[in-house]
């Protein structure tokens, strides 16, 4: 993008539902100037930055170089077979997609089939034939079920495809391919197996070193079998498409997608381009990610390299999509082709391992359709990365937690393209213009009313669509319309999706009622108990549990990379049951010692609830468990949750879910069970509890931790360092906060460019990955957890009877976070130790001989560390006391200690102490209550505040807030403006202002207009507040005003004091809901307590600098506003 020295000009070739939904997410690059569609359709022509430009496909060459287009896009597989690319990369431009011989991969389906086989890529058992009476020969007399007829030409599109349950259908199927007319004489016949068994392993593992040896003889399976396999394959359960970016060199996975080919529900009648699609699908481990990446994808990217096919766009598998390519004959390859675009695999997941169906060579339609609504990084950005060969520069970004579900709307007489009848109005989408604007907005856009709320963040993407005379959008072929839902939630995406189905109507229409069932794995993560398969509601606390279901499969997006071996032994229909089961023979272990451990999360619950930050407590809860397991050399394998609550929000507990399942990957341990408890009465509402079960294996025959008998006097203490307070002693943390008025949403004194909630709501370390295999070498003798008691408690934990731990304590930096607890609350060295980690949250007792090794491994794992101390035997015999205690806390010495926390260059004082000198003094003009005055004091008082209230002034002598400036000891000062010329008034208030040092001037229901010399001496300094959302209802009676117009928000705004009567730069704004029964009293309370907690925050970020006064008078930002981060 850099690169670029203008706005870019992007033309893509294509008129279909792929196409709408590319050009449709380039509209949204900010480096994007004009589109330009070829020929494009009724949706693509509503799109900004587009135009459609129908024009003969020689005219592509000379369009493109006329209008100095930038990047050429290329959705048709036929544009690419008939080599588009090449011609126009020969003139320079820019094109995203692979040329004429790369795209092979795709316009032939016969030679994707050799190169497979070729190459050793996993794929069905085929052979070819361009004889009818051979191909029915071989169905009839080999040794496997070859079932599947496919037909190679490049003019049959995905209903080329025939899936058969008997030699006989399939024969059947070879006649009608050859004989009927739309193929082409030389038409070449592919014919496989339904699921190759060729040299499978009885269960993948994903080892991507893996060979797949040639062809060897099968043992034909009975009827029933194949007909099994059969239902696995028609009923897609394990088949799904896995696209990638790529610039020949480089491959970047995106999200999978499933496709529903079969045009009737239940996967029955004909195959299709695709009846609809989900997305992600996450029914797949990531040993299957991993290898579809880097054994598949990634291969044939190098091997079409290699080949002189430098394959750059976009590669993807997929199932029987047969694209519409017109293949010519005798056609040389060009030996320095490239290959760039979208690689896409069609690959299905069989009991014998991962199978390859074929490879496509571009965006497949719907495909696109799913993927893009989820992207977040600039599309445009990507392409270019692509087509520069820089694509392992880019950052590719997709939203989390979101799920997108696509239903294809299709014509009469579908898919057989002879008997589709087009022209007829489509019901239920307005004019061109009009669907522009909801696209804008991610909203469908209709006739019938009510509709937007229902069908919010759903999107029509047409695929088949012209104008009529009039204007108003008719069918113009077999696939029409696209509708995809966005949502949090797979259920949530599919509803959106089709309640915009019911709403759009056109003679003939068919479509699926039953895309997206069974998408989402139905056994993975949490199983729900029984009764949450109802929907119902509880009076009592009146949360509706409908959606447990969901909130379970939501988490598969997250969850789905740790399902390791022996957590998937549940099938589908015990969803519900009474517990979660893990097959310990899976798992690696032979003669295994299952290690278990069960902890909570603590006070800390209360800062996150406080903060509304959930999503990161789910992780301290399973590291407080993994941690402790770990220091018994036992490698965490599954988790469990509990957690207890009365009303949480649906998305709240989503996100407390997805900590979790975040912290499982981390740990590389199976989410594989937990309860969700609702207990009325017992918890205040918003309030919950979290505990958390982890167990982990260590063979038998590997050395226990911690090896006791093995320590001896000299052993070296190594201490790992921790990420902040991880989860222990939040109690004396929160009351610290308190004693210093100080809110989670302040500036952290020790971080001031995060908040306090930010900092002490980092999660918990997880030390799995880092000591795991270290602990395992017998390099170390054990290995102690530093949580609850700090390093006082936990170390002797870990000690044989005989020895002590003696630490130095100035061998590592106390981090600025205890260093200020301990100023701030008047903590004593020694009450921080027994109560905080200190920077040390995992302490490794290692023989002298074996610390390099350590330290190496440390180092590679890029581990910050410290020797802090050593294993020595204590001075005096303290036998008899160890024995007969669970801790003696004279097992460890600690020297250095009050050093430690007395290090001038290191402590951090008490944030009073520290703001005090620095802070901005500031001034408020009040006429009446000074409501907002009270807001500004109050802030300026605690501890982390930047500025402070020296005077306020008021031109009124009656003023009650003069008053309550007093009650506050806030100096105050009359100035009447009764009985003087303006100029002595301000003149009087200027000279108040000086004698005080003022820097800073508010005003808070002041009443007086100043003139310009006075507020000339303040621009920049002085601000105010309006009970409106500017530049709406600037006048004396906002309110009054808000509730005439009918408007729906209102809100405040605090902006910079200009001359005259016009409010000048807008700092910040911010707005509440106007209710059909609002009166002007009720609106202003409402707004009243918006504006108390607005005023201080723009207050703070001028004082800060944050945001300043142009000379044009508008607010600029030099930095952005620190906000709470949800």
């Amino acid at each position: 993008l850099q690169m670029l020295n203008k706005p870019a000009v992007v033309v893509v070739i294509g008129s279909g539902g792929r196409e709408h939904a590319l050009i449709w997410k380039l509209s949204q690059s900010e480096h994007v100037g004009r589109i330009f569609a070829l020929p494009g359709n009724f949706g693509i022509a509503s799109l900004p930055k587009t135009r459609c430009i129908v024009e003969d496909d020689s005219c592509v060459e000379y369009f493109c170089v006329k209008n100095k287009v930038d990047l050429v896009v290329v959705g048709p597989e036929a544009s690419l077979a008939d080599g588009v690319v090449d011609t126009l990369t020969a003139l320079g431009i820019r094109c995203f997609g692979p040329t004429k011989a790369a795209a092979q991969i795709e316009s032939s389906k016969a030679y994707a089939k050799l190169f497979m086989r070729r190459f050793d890529i996993p794929t069905a058992e085929f052979e070819i034939f361009t004889d009818s009476e051979k191909a029915k020969s071989h169905i009839k007399r080999c040794e496997y079920d070859a079932w599947v007829v496919k037909a190679s030409s490049p003019t049959a599109s995905g209903s080329g495809v025939y899936v058969g349950t008997s030699d006989d259908e399939a024969c059947s199927a070879v006649d009608d391919l050859i004989n009927v007319s739309q193929w082409e004489l030389s038409v070449r016949l592919l014919i496989w197996l339904l699921i190759s068994e060729r040299s499978a392993p009885s269960r993948w593992t994903g080892d991507c070193s893996r060979k797949f040896p040639s062809r060897q003889r099968i043992v034909r399976k009975s009827t029933k079998l194949a007909v099994y396999y059969m239902q696995l394959f028609v009923n897609n359960i394990f088949q799904f498409l896995a696209l990638c970016f790529t610039d020949g060199y480089c491959v970047k996975v995106m999200p999978l997608v499933q496709n529903y080919k079969r045009l009737l529900d239940n996967n029955c009648g004909p195959n299709t381009d695709g009846m609809g699609a989900c997305c992600p699908y996450l029914d797949i481990t990531v040993q299957h990610i991993r290898f579809i990446e880097e054994c598949i994808l990634q291969k044939v990217v190098n091997i079409l390299r290699e080949e002189g096919k430098l394959f750059k766009g976009a590669v993807y598998f997929v199932k029987y999509n047969l694209n519409k390519l017109k293949r010519k004959k005798n056609n040389q390859e060009n030996p320095n082709v490239k290959c760039l675009g979208v690689l896409h695999a069609d690959v299905m997941i069989t009991e014998f391992g991962i199978r390859v169906l074929e490879f496509n060579s571009t965006f497949g339609d719907l495909e696109a359709q799913v993927l893009l609504p989820l992207l977040e990084t600039d599309l445009l950005e990507i392409l270019l990365c692509c087509t520069d060969q820089t694509l392992s520069q880019c950052s590719i970004r997709w939203k989390q937690g979101h799920f997108s579900c696509g239903i294809l709307l299709a014509a009469s007489g579908y898919p057989v393209l002879s008997n589709v009848q087009t022209g007829y109005p489509i019901e239920g989408i307005s004019n061109g213009n009009s669907n522009f604007q909801k696209f804008e907005t991610n909203k469908l856009f209709c006739d019938y009313p009510g509709l937007e709320q229902r069908c919010s963040d759903v999107l029509i993407f047409h695929c088949g669509t012209k104008a009529d005379s009039s204007g108003l959008p008719v069918t113009s072929d077999g696939r029409v319309l696209c509708l995809v839902g966005v949502g949090n939630t797979f259920r949530f995406a599919r509803k959106k999706a089709y309640d915009a189905v019911q709403c759009i109507n056109f003679k003939g229409v068919q479509y699926r009622s039953d895309i997206g069932n069974g998408f989402l794995p139905p056994n993975f993560g949490l199983l729900s108990d029984p009764e949450s398969e109802t929907s119902f509601v509880d009076s009592e606390c009146d949360m509706e549990f409908s959606f447990a279901d969901d909130l379970v499969k939501s988490l598969v997006h997250v969850c789905q990379p740790i399902v390791r071996p022996g957590s998937g032994v549940l099938d589908y229909s015990q969803l519900g049951e009474y517990g979660a089961a893990f097959d310990l023979r899976l798992s690696g272990y032979r003669d295994p010692i299952l290690i278990s451990g069960t902890d909570g999360v603590g006070t800390k619950l209360m800062i996150a609830a406080k903060a509304k930050q959930y999503d990161t407590i789910g992780v301290d809860l399973v590291a407080v468990c993994v941690n402790d397991i770990l220091t018994r050399n036992a490698e965490p394998l599954f988790f469990l949750d509990c957690i207890a609550q009365t009303d949480l929000r649906e998305e709240v507990l989503l996100a407390l879910l997805q900590g979790i399942a975040k912290g499982c990957l981390e740990a590389g341990c199976s989410l594989i069970g937990g309860k969700t408890a609702c207990m009325p009465g017992l918890y205040a509402r918003g309030e919950f509890e979290l505990a958390g079960f982890a167990v982990g294996a260590v063979e038998r025959s590997q050395i226990a931790l911690p090896a006791k008998q093995r320590m001896e006097n000299g052993d070296v203490i190594i201490g790992i360092a921790s990420n902040g307070f991880h989860s222990n002693g939040y109690s004396l943390i929160k009351s610290v906060l308190e004693s210093q008025n100080i809110e989670l949403n302040d500036p952290c004194p020790w971080n001031p460019q995060q908040t306090v909630a930010i900092n002490l709501l980092l999660p918990t370390k997880i030390y799995v990955n880092t000591l795991l295999e270290l602990l395992r070498s017998g390099r170390v003798k054990g290995a102690a957890h530093i949580t609850g008691g700090g390093l006082v408690d936990n170390i002797p934990r870990i000690l044989p009877s005989d020895l002590i731990a003696k630490i130095d304590m100035s061998t590592w930096p106390i981090p600025d976070e205890f260093l200020w607890l301990a100023s701030a609350g008047s903590i004593s060295a020694s009450e921080m130790v027994n109560v905080f980690n200190c920077g040390i949250g995992m302490v490794l007792i290692v023989g002298r001989k074996d610390v390099p090794y350590v330290e190496a491994h440390l180092q590679s794992r890029s581990e910050r560390f410290f020797k802090i101390g050593t294993v020595e035997k204590p001075k005096t015999d303290s036998t008899e006391k160890s024995e007969s205690e669970h801790v003696d806390h004279n097992k460890v010495e600690l020297e250095n200690l009050e050093v430690a926390f007395q290090q001038e260059n290191k402590l951090v004082p008490t944030l009073s102490n520290a703001n005090h000198v620095n802070r901005k003094r500031v001034a408020i003009l009040i006429s009446g209550s000074g409501s907002n005055m009270l807001s500004l004091i109050h802030s300026s008082k605690k501890a982390a505040s930047v500025y402070e209230i020296v005077l306020v002034i008021s031109n009124v002598e009656t003023a009650s807030g003069l008053l309550k400036a007093e009650e506050e000891d806030i100096e105050t000062s009359i100035v009447s403006h009764e009985d003087k010329s303006r100029e002595d008034f301000e003149e009087q208030i200027q000279n108040l202002l000086t004698s005080k040092q003022v820097e800073f001037v508010c005003l808070a229901g002041f009443n007086r207009t100043l003139s310009e010399p006075l507020v000339n001496n303040w621009l920049g300094k002085m601000i105010d507040i309006h009970a409106s959302l500017l530049p709406m209802f600037r006048g004396p009676r906002p309110h009054k005003c808000a509730l005439q117009a009918g408007v729906r928000i209102s809100g405040c705004t605090v902006y910079f004091v200009e001359a005259g009567n016009d409010p000048g730069g807008i700092i910040l704004q911010d707005s509440v809901a106007v209710h059909p029964d609002d009166s002007e009293q009720s609106l202003r309370d409402r707004v009243k307590a918006v504006e108390n907690v607005l005023y201080p925050k723009a207050l703070d970020h001028v004082v800060r600098g944050d945001v300043v006064r142009q000379n044009d008078g508008k607010a600029h930002w030099t930095k952005l506003p620190i906000t709470d981060h949800k």
